[in-house]
């Protein structure tokens, strides 16, 4: 993959195109056919392939269960009832 000289790891560079190696390695095809992939499948096997990879550590797993919380937006009623706590909807 092309990269930015004498930055990252051991002045390997930095990787500008990661999202196109992620599509790669994900699906195993080659640079020609990730480019080639209509926007919204490349979009999702990027999305994937970036899940699943941070699914593989402790720290990602966290981040991702982090990130499933946040994104609620309804509360959870039971678990307001069971601390003795009471709900009200602001449409009351």
């Amino acid at each position: 993959m092309p990269s930015l000289p004498g930055q990252g790891k051991g002045g390997d560079g930095i990787e500008i195109m990661p999202s196109v190696r992620r599509v790669m390695r994900y699906c195993g095809c080659t640079f020609d056919e990730a480019m080639r992939l209509p926007t919204d499948v490349f979009l999702l096997c990027s999305k994937n392939m970036f899940i699943e990879d941070l699914q593989k550590t402790p720290e990602g797993r966290k981040y991702l269960e982090d990130c499933e919380r946040m994104a609620k937006t309804e509360p959870d009623i039971e678990a307001l009832k069971q601390k003795g706590l009471e709900y009200r909807s602001v449409k009351e």
